[in-house]
């Protein structure tokens, strides 16, 4: 069982597309980064370091193929991806793999009938039940959304890019980790209340 850190950056294809939101929408959107890292299924730590996939080093359709070639999502349990709000991600990559590589993934492939891990779902438990404020940089050492990131790519600040996609990725790891050492700590003893009150079956 392989879990991987999985996550994306994407800016507007038509840098003169006045749409605010183009970057969010995989028809009007582009990946510019693909970024992953294998984690320890038990602790939640990194194992060896953070790969980050650069649309401006190569292109769009090579990040994605150089992606698809490292992972055979296939296989149910070599690829596990754990992330913040992973529907974003899986919808990119499902349109974009269609659009530029003519390859048709089925959600089943991905998430339907797929094992991943995310957690925007504790973050909104935490978040007193609420979906707004519920981001990755209200609830770790990420300092803001990616709300610059379609700018610096127009502009050609690709360091700012990969110093933030670095940023985040540790934020994400540090927060899996506690949640993977302090969330069965704290339910430990519901959970003895609940197993212990369970009636016996035969």
């Amino acid at each position: 069982m392989a879990e991987f850190y999985l996550d994306i950056e994407t800016a507007r294809s038509n840098p003169k597309d006045i749409n605010e939101k183009a970057n969010l929408d995989p028809r009007t959107g582009k990946i510019i980064t693909i970024q992953f890292q294998q984690l320890d299924s038990r602790t939640g730590k990194p194992i060896g370091e953070l790969q980050v996939l650069k649309e401006w080093k190569s292109s769009e359709k090579d990040i994605l193929n150089q992606f698809f070639e490292r992972f055979n999502i296939e296989k149910t349990w070599d690829f596990i991806p754990v992330g913040h709000n992973l529907s974003f991600e899986f919808k990119f990559l499902r349109h974009k793999s269609l659009e530029l590589l003519a390859k048709d993934i089925p959600a089943e492939s991905l998430y339907v009938q797929k094992p991943f891990i995310d957690i925007k779902h504790i973050c909104v438990i935490l978040n007193g039940g609420n979906f707004l404020g519920c981001g990755l940089d209200n609830f770790s050492a990420k300092l803001h959304d990616g709300k610059f990131i379609d700018s610096w790519y127009q502009d050609g600040e690709y360091e700012n890019i990969e110093k933030y996609v670095n940023t985040e990725a540790s934020a994400f790891v540090e927060l899996y980790q506690e949640m993977k050492s302090k969330i069965p700590i704290a339910l430990d003893d519901f959970l003895k209340k609940v197993r212990k009150n369970k009636p016996i079956t035969q």
